[in-house]
């Protein structure tokens, strides 16, 4: 089961949407963090979830 921004990146990889669109979609569906980069912690989350098996890079 995804949760966290995971839904968001998985449903936004669907769609096609490069790494920048990936983390406009998590942006818009969550905010900005309160701390951190939103880039490096989508960036970590994909990581993630390529190690997973859940998206893969192209």
């Amino acid at each position: 089961m995804l949760d966290g921004i995971a839904p968001v990146i998985w449903q936004a990889a669907a769609d096609g949407a490069d790494l920048e669109g990936i983390i406009a979609a998590v942006v818009h569906a969550h905010g900005e963090p309160p701390a951190g980069s939103a880039r490096q912690i989508v960036e970590d989350a994909v990581d993630e979830l390529v190690v997973a098996g859940v998206i893969s890079r192209i």
